[in-house]
């Protein structure tokens, strides 16, 4: 008996051109629906044909849905995905936020413990210490000199070693030493008098001390800066004093 080859899905079924009696042709076609597990040819060809484009459109339509959710899935992992970077980049934001607060604060704290033991270091004869915005000065009134004069009396050393060991703790601060006078005497010789002394304070740092000379300036203020009456023997002799001025900004 002659056939045809028909595929469908990748398999090939052979439909027989039919031929002989009518039950001849009965039992070929149970052969075949049996061949074929789910296509009928009860109705002959034509119907056959139609069953077979039915199932590749469903196929067809099913293959497309399935793409679309694909699809779909990617979009959704793709905005997934672009929330956890976002997420990423907000959680490392708010750490190395909280790194340079926690930094910040222990800067502080190690900046308030020295000012206290550089305050504590000092008695109430010898000057006082006090923070001016970002400076810390030290206000010495046990810096003696002879009358009229710049030389540093020898008294005056262990005070000076205490700055010494005051400025180990600002190694990176920037120093002024301002000299200051009473208002005895005239104002020019004042003037020359007080920066003369600040300049042999500025020289004793510089050389005994091993303070850079880079870091440390003088300036001389004359009577022109009291922090005391000048009418009484006490005020004078408080007016009489050499500062010394550290910028601790960052230290």
């Amino acid at each position: 008996m002659d056939s045809i080859e028909l595929k469908l899905e990748g398999r090939t079924s052979k439909l027989p051109i039919f031929e002989g009696s009518e039950k001849e042709k009965a039992l070929d076609i149970s052969a075949l629906r049996s061949d074929t597990g789910f296509i009928t040819l009860d109705d002959g060809y034509a119907n056959t044909l139609q069953q077979l484009r039915d199932k590749a459109q469903r196929q067809q339509q099913e293959l497309i849905a399935l793409r679309r959710t694909v699809s779909d899935r990617d979009e959704q992992l793709t905005e997934l995905n672009t929330e956890i970077n976002k997420l990423e980049a907000q959680l490392g934001g708010a750490s190395e936020d909280r790194m340079a607060l926690q930094k910040r604060l222990s800067t502080q704290d190690r900046l308030r413990d020295n000012i206290s033991k550089v305050e504590s270091s000092f008695s109430a004869d010898e000057g006082r210490v006090y923070r001016e915005s970002n400076n810390l000065v030290m206000s010495l009134n046990a810096i003696s000199f002879r009358s009229g004069k710049s030389t540093i009396e020898p008294a005056s050393f262990p005070v000076l070693a205490k700055v010494g060991e005051a400025l180990k703790l600002f190694p990176t601060a920037t120093l002024t030493v301002e000299g200051h006078t009473d208002n005895q005497g005239s104002d020019s010789n004042n003037l020359l008098l007080s920066q003369d002394r600040a300049d042999a304070v500025r020289q004793y740092l510089i050389s005994n001390l091993g303070v850079d000379a880079e870091k440390i300036t003088s300036i001389g203020y004359g009577k022109a800066r009291p922090i005391a009456n000048n009418d009484t023997d006490s005020g004078r002799a408080r007016n009489r004093r050499i500062d010394i001025v550290m910028k601790i900004e960052g230290n």
